[in-house]
């Protein structure tokens, strides 16, 4: 190679590596605005590209300087922080589960670096369901049922994020594939959305949905093993359907309550009157999202009621609850999980907190990703046992 043409590719080579090393640091650097939240997610959590390309530019031959191995050697230390930490994580989840509920899971789990490199689809097309029921109350859900469906299985109910005021049930659409691929049968629901739909709307169409359910697949699902899992405003509504069926006295509200066995809070808000995380600053007004969805006005949070605020109303819950959040969270602060964790713990009520140190917010898109791995995993687990 003529060493004109030798140090031209060896200067690009070293601007390459400089750049994709710039672009590293968005991993373990929140960016405080909206599109570098998503920046954020998509370097952590999509495929690992940037990672490719710092080892291709490792192996390259044209420059001759340390600076050659200096920028990939430290994106790709960087690169792998997410998901050398989430196999650890992944590693000790039987034994979170087992110790937290007091359950037996012998199936050993492990992260999976093919499904983080290479994305695999799954190809399952779910049946949609739309409809009212007796009360005119809206039931919108795709369904992810397995196969085979030999023995009665349990239920998820996915429940989507959005700031309460946007988002569908398609949001939850790879996590409804992968249940239902592990023989657990899902429903993602819509909900109407705030602020032309208030507090408790959303509560009473996840109830329907499960009554749904109830009346059309009797043959295929455990109506003794139910689950909620939410995400982000999903799993405040999660949380929330405990407590409104908690206030309801009919024989319906009681049976569904008994039938849900556990909640799984993916980056909710929980504490929803702020009074004890008000300190933790996001880059959203979180409290415009509260008085959206519950119709209260932000300054007199003290009127919200009691069976809405997870967090403070220390009887809202006597259901087991996994907490699943990302240290990086620059909209709906870590602190909203582990107060809950706090308050759940002094309560003796079951629960696990799960802190992923190098994520941010809506974590689980890709599935595949290191977090992905993580709440697949926790969910199937919790789930089957």
């Amino acid at each position: 190679m003529k060493p004109q043409l030798r140090s031209i590719l060896s200067i690009l080579q070293i601007i390459a590596g400089f750049i994709i090393l710039l672009f590293s640091f968005v991993a373990i650097v929140p960016l405080p605005t909206i599109s570098g939240a998503i920046l954020n997610m998509m370097i952590i959590e999509g495929k690992p590209y940037l990672l490719f390309i710092s080892v291709i530019l490792l192996f390259l031959p044209f420059a001759r300087t340390w600076k050659r191995w200096l920028f990939p050697i430290i994106s790709i230390a960087i690169l792998c922080i997410a998901p050398v930490s989430s196999y650890f994580v992944i590693r000790t989840i039987t034994q979170s589960i087992n110790q937290s509920f007091g359950k037996y899971v012998k199936v050993s789990s492990s992260f999976s670096f093919s499904d983080y490199c290479l994305s695999p689809a799954i190809d399952f097309v779910p049946q949609s369901v739309l409809t009212k029921n007796e009360d005119g109350i809206n039931i919108d859900f795709n369904a992810y049922f397995p196969e085979t469906n030999s023995q009665k299985k349990p239920l998820v109910v996915l429940i989507h994020g959005g700031g309460f005021t946007s988002g569908d049930k398609t949001h939850m659409h790879q996590l409804g594939q992968w249940l239902a691929k592990q023989e657990i049968n899902a429903i993602s629901l819509n909900y109407s959305l705030a602020p032309q739909n208030k507090y408790p709307s959303q509560c009473k169409e996840v109830i329907a949905s499960i009554d749904y359910c109830r009346k059309n697949y009797n043959r295929q699902i455990n109506f003794d093993k139910i689950f909620l899992v939410g995400a982000s405003a999903g799993a405040t509504i999660a949380l929330n359907t405990i407590g409104y069926l908690k206030n309801q006295s009919d024989s319906n509200a009681i049976g569904t309550l008994n039938a849900i066995k556990g909640v799984v809070n993916l980056y909710g808000i929980t504490d929803v009157q702020f009074e004890l995380s008000s300190q933790f600053k996001s880059i959203y007004d979180l409290k415009n999202m509260i008085q959206d969805y519950i119709g209260v006005e932000k300054n007199n949070f003290r009127l919200l009621p009691a069976e809405a605020c997870p967090l403070l109303n220390k009887g809202f819950c006597n259901k087991p609850v996994i907490s699943i959040h990302g240290s990086k969270d620059n909209i709906v602060p870590s602190e909203h999980a582990r107060l809950l964790h706090v308050i759940l713990t002094q309560n003796k009520i079951p629960n696990l907190y799960i802190e992923l140190p190098w994520a941010t917010h809506s974590f689980e898109h890709p599935l595949s990703g290191p977090s992905g791995q993580v709440v697949r995993n926790t969910i199937e687990f919790f789930v089957k046992n």
